[in-house]
């Protein structure tokens, strides 16, 4: 919670320095996914990673493990016992398309386009308020708007679903 706190700090306060370099998200995804396997233990979620072997984005490293530690902790937290989490990616018209899903969503199209307010929960009555203060998906946006990318999430059959937009080429405008 306090390295997502100075994060968004630091992103809101100076223009993002990125380095940008050619990622593949596969691996990307598994690194990810291995920092959140001892906490989807208990909940038992099946895993899946379906994006392609030779999906390249060009994206700053650092910044990109970010968003998907923080994508799949939130999947894990938010998913139904023996739920499913799924990661796939496309290429698509110069951008890479990034959908990551997972079972048990209870929100309504109410509160979905809330997701990604800053301090915002669902249900702030939950017992782990103290632990999940809702700026996983704040940050998750935050960066990736600074990416020069485009976020999104929905809900629907009781899925939650968050769309990631980013250019295979970095932006060359200025990021801020």
């Amino acid at each position: 919670m306090i390295e997502n706190r100075l994060t968004l700090a630091r992103l809101d306060s100076q223009p993002a320095q990125f380095q940008f370099e050619s990622i593949e998200l596969r691996e990307m995804v598994e690194l990810s996914w291995r920092g959140c396997q001892d906490k989807a233990a208990a909940r038992k979620p099946t895993f899946e990673n379906a994006v392609p072997d030779d999906l390249f984005c060009s994206a700053d490293r650092n910044a990109l493990a970010i968003v998907f530690v923080n994508l799949l902790e939130n999947a894990v937290e938010y998913a139904n016992d023996s739920g499913r989490i799924e990661v796939a990616a496309r290429k698509s018209d110069g951008v890479v398309e990034i959908e990551v899903t997972n079972t048990g969503c209870q929100l309504t199209e109410e509160q979905v386009p809330h997701v990604f307010d800053r301090f915002w929960r669902a249900d702030p009555s939950r017992k782990d308020a103290s632990l999940h203060v809702g700026l996983g998906l704040a940050l998750v946006h935050r960066i990736i708007t600074a990416l020069g990318g485009k976020v999104v999430a929905g809900a629907s059959n009781g899925e939650f679903t968050i769309s990631i937009r980013l250019p295979i080429m970095p932006c060359q405008v200025g990021v801020a």
